[in-house]
């Protein structure tokens, strides 16, 4: 989707896979959309981040349960 559908927001962004698999999966788990962008350098995969990207109208759930995950915003 596009970057600038304003329907979607920014919640995350990471290099550290295991993190990112980590969000993503939790959030599916109580029914919010996630959508993955991976802003990684194609050629050499170790340079960028890959960002997390929810519905507007999830912004609350989303941002509570990366706090329950103990991640600060």
């Amino acid at each position: 989707f596009p970057s600038h559908d304003t329907t979607w927001i920014k919640i995350w962004v990471s290099q550290n896979q295991v993190e990112l698999s980590l969000i993503k999966m939790k959030m599916e788990e109580v029914g919010i959309p996630v959508v993955m962008m991976n802003q990684k350098d194609s050629s050499y995969g170790m340079f960028g981040d890959v960002q997390i990207w929810v519905p507007k109208k999830e912004r609350q759930a989303a941002e509570g349960l990366l706090l329950t995950l103990g991640f600060e915003l």
